[in-house]
């Protein structure tokens, strides 16, 4: 396995011009929280923000979020979120969020939560929360919930509960 780490938006982009199509690369951002990188694609190679990274992934990028990383996720972009990693959804991007994990969905945002997540639904945006999972939902969200999760829902949120939920 190949492990690149970058700190600028050019290490990055190199890193993902020369290994992007690398299925056994692993692509570590270690930016700065005031730096925010963007990854436009991955192809198959993994891309991981780790300590206070800021990222914004936009297209079919696919990144994986860990300790205390923000990342803004945007057109079909796909995260997965770990630790206490923070997550903002829009357009059609997808969120799977466990531990800590906090994530923001907007519009037609997809999110499946488990653990200890707290999600934050507006617009069309639909959650599927499990465990320990809160979730607020407002406008048009969705949320079906199950096992300990919590819901708040207001304005026309729909809400689809089982178990203890």
């Amino acid at each position: 396995m190949t492990t690149i780490t970058v700190k600028t938006q050019a290490e990055l982009d190199d890193a993902l011009a020369t290994h992007g199509a690398d299925r056994d690369a692993e692509i570590i951002i270690g930016s700065p929280k005031t730096l925010r990188l963007t990854v436009h694609t991955t192809d198959t190679a993994s891309v991981h923000a780790y300590g206070s990274a800021s990222v914004s992934v936009t297209g079919l990028a696919r990144v994986y979020a860990h300790d205390s990383a923000t990342v803004y996720a945007h057109d079909s972009a796909r995260v997965t979120a770990y630790d206490s990693a923070s997550v903002s959804a829009t357009d059609s991007a997808s969120v799977y969020a466990t531990g800590s994990a906090t994530v923001y969905a907007y519009e037609s945002a997809s999110v499946r939560a488990s653990g200890a997540a707290a999600v934050y639904a507006y617009d069309s945006a639909s959650v599927r929360a499990t465990g320990s999972t809160f979730v607020t939902a407002s406008d048009s969200a969705f949320v079906t919930a199950s096992d300990s999760a919590s819901v708040h829902a207001t304005g026309s949120a729909r809400v689809r509960a089982t178990d203890s939920a």
